[in-house]
């Protein structure tokens, strides 16, 4: 079954490129346009020859508040392109409609879309504090009270059991964060569904829903890992020999191929969103029948 659910969020993605292509034009080409900006601007003040030749910078205190700024103004703009983006490509799995154009999707629609994204981010927060804290304090404890209280137990031993109840505490949480973003696929085909309703349709699912995301995410993470480790790389030798120029474009191209990787990634993890949702709603509705 997780297999199934792969290939078709990877059909779903190759065969729609055409469509990511329309969707994703004007935010790429503002991010493209940002960063090869930012690095001109970088490079004219003279500042990214120490940056690329140290990986810091000192910036003048003044600047702060222009930082902060456009800072602010791009988590703003990126979380508003996040939210477009994801609309259309769930009504496209959900409800095979095309994207008529970059904003035709949103309206009331996507203020939901919002609202239910910052619902599900504190939800989530809250989860992993209440998880994860008492956790972290249990495991400082025995680690610090083990010579006293355990005695010859080795603290690799230790350490290692506290990695593996980590990885448990992660795997659970990533479980059922995946299993409430379901909403996400029912708010974008405007449809009404909460997080109970959300968990309820994928209980006993959710190992099927983490598996498929993370086979998605972990091929797409080491190709990154390799792009990053080569740009890096050509960025040190250009740097090094004083070709900063040249390592302005090789910085635009190693960061527009991670932002391509990501967004390859992104559409993936929302087809099986999209995907899973249509096949559990569509399950339920036909025991409900049945039952009747």
């Amino acid at each position: 079954m997780t297999g199934s659910l792969i290939r078709r969020s990877y059909a779903q993605v190759f065969s729609n490129l055409g469509v990511i292509c329309k969707i994703m034009w004007l935010w790429g080409g503002i991010l493209l346009i940002g960063m090869i900006a930012s690095s001109w601007v970088l490079y004219r003040l003279g500042i990214l020859p120490e940056l690329l030749t140290t990986g810091t910078a000192k910036l003048p205190q003044s600047w702060a508040p222009a930082i902060f700024a456009l800072f602010f103004a791009a988590v703003v703009l990126q979380f508003f392109a996040v939210t477009v983006i994801s609309i259309q490509w769930l009504r496209l799995g959900v409800l095979d409609e095309r994207p008529a154009g970059i904003f035709a999707s949103f309206g009331n629609r996507g203020w939901r879309f919002i609202w239910r994204s910052i619902l599900f981010l504190w939800l989530m927060t809250l989860v992993m504090m209440l998880v994860f804290m008492p956790l972290l304090i249990v495991l400082g404890l025995i680690g610090s009270l083990s010579s006293n209280v355990l005695g010859n137990v080795p603290m690799v031993l230790l350490g290692a059991v506290g990695l593996i109840i980590l990885i448990a505490a992660w795997i659970w949480v990533s479980t059922l964060m995946l299993r409430h973003a379901l909403v996400f696929p029912a708010v974008a085909a405007d449809r009404e569904m909460s997080f109970a309703h959300a968990r309820a349709i994928s209980r006993g699912r959710g190992r099927e829903l983490f598996l498929a995301v993370l086979a998605i995410a972990v091929p797409l993470l080491v190709v990154q890992i390799i792009v990053t480790g080569l740009g890096q790389t050509a960025l040190y030798l250009m740097a090094r020999e004083g070709a900063y120029l040249a390592a302005v474009i090789a910085l635009s191209v190693t960061n527009a191929l991670g932002v391509l990787i990501g967004a390859v990634g992104y559409f993936g993890f929302l087809s099986v969103l999209a995907i899973s949702y249509r096949q559990f709603t569509d399950k339920t509705s036909e025991r409900a029948e049945r039952g009747n």
